[in-house]
């Protein structure tokens, strides 16, 4: 991405600072706010669930649109989510993990279980689920479906960040 002229913002960066007057979950959507573009990795763990206040409606809405599948948005989903609403370009990237336990027999069985009950797997399977399902963005000409891609290690997501483009 540096070698494009983009500047990767990320929260678990040294350089990455918050005001001590605001939860660091909404700091992490502020900065996005202020992005031309973003990058998504759903990985295999489902991470910390928002725990903010300014973008609570947002929080809500994702639990109203997932039909309450989604009962505790993480803040990974928090800046996907807001970032479509916004119409910035984006990457989705999904571990090939995820994808496989999505399409496996059990999912049927798993995806009605109660949030506190679900695996990560699990949780982040609903969250695959509600990213294809949802109208987030209905103002974007970029379906999601087409910046969705999957990746099994390191190198395919090196080789898809770097076909990766804003579109400028």
């Amino acid at each position: 991405l540096y070698g494009k002229g983009y500047y990767a913002v990320y929260c678990q960066s040294p350089e990455y600072s918050y005001s001590q007057f605001s939860y660091s979950f909404d700091s992490c959507i502020d900065e996005l706010r202020k992005c031309g573009g973003f990058i998504t990795i759903l990985g295999t763990k489902y991470g910390s669930c928002y725990r903010g206040i300014k973008y609570r409606e947002y929080a809500n809405e994702i639990v109203e649109k997932s039909l309450g599948i989604i009962e505790q948005p993480s803040i990974t989903l928090m800046e996907y989510y807001v970032g479509r609403k916004l119409g910035l370009p984006f990457l989705l990237l999904v571990d090939n993990t995820v994808a496989d336990h999505r399409n496996s027999p059990c999912w049927d069985l798993h995806k009605s279980l109660p949030w506190n009950e679900k695996s990560d797997l699990d949780k982040l399977a609903s969250i695959l689920d509600f990213i294809n399902q949802a109208s987030i963005d209905e103002n974007s000409s970029v379906p999601a479906g087409n910046m969705l891609k999957f990746y099994s290690d390191i190198h395919d997501m090196r080789v898809i960040i770097s076909d990766f483009s804003l579109g400028e």
